[in-house]
């Protein structure tokens, strides 16, 4: 059930996020924070810190039964280091592909509205890829 309902994730003008806890369990220490805003931030596997070595952001599909044979996205929370939760209940269709979540994870600035200098999750009619194409789990991320 988790695979079939993990998020697409649309990148817009910040980094990739990569994972906070590896397979073993053990928590990532972050990186060194930069001022440059995409410094080291093309897709390497070291992401990117402004302010900060990591951030935990995340995005949970809640279904209405997972022992149902078809289950059905009931609504989605989305959570950002700006401390603003977004909430989707109902869950508008235009954000749906399949049984995939659309979302976007961005750099504020003023034109976005958000916060300068923080990244943050939205949902997005845009398709993105699905998680595993990215280079994360369940959107514990490190940059």
């Amino acid at each position: 059930v988790v695979v079939k309902f993990k998020p697409q994730l649309k990148l817009s003008g910040t980094c990739h996020p990569y994972p906070a806890v590896d397979t073993n369990g053990d928590i990532n220490a972050g990186m060194k924070p930069s001022w440059g805003i995409f410094d080291r931030c093309d897709g390497s596997d070291l992401g990117y810190g402004m302010g900060h070595s990591n951030v935990w952001e995340y995005a949970i599909i809640w279904i209405d039964n997972p022992d149902l044979e078809s289950p059905t996205i009931k609504s989605v929370t989305l959570q950002s280091d700006e401390d603003t939760t977004e909430k989707h209940a109902p869950v508008d269709s235009k954000y749906i592909d399949g049984t995939s979540f659309r979302v976007n994870f961005a750099y504020g600035d003023n034109e976005t509205g958000r916060l300068p200098g923080s990244d943050y999750l939205g949902a997005t009619p845009r398709r993105g890829e699905d998680s595993s194409e990215q280079h994360f789990r369940l959107f514990t991320t490190v940059r």
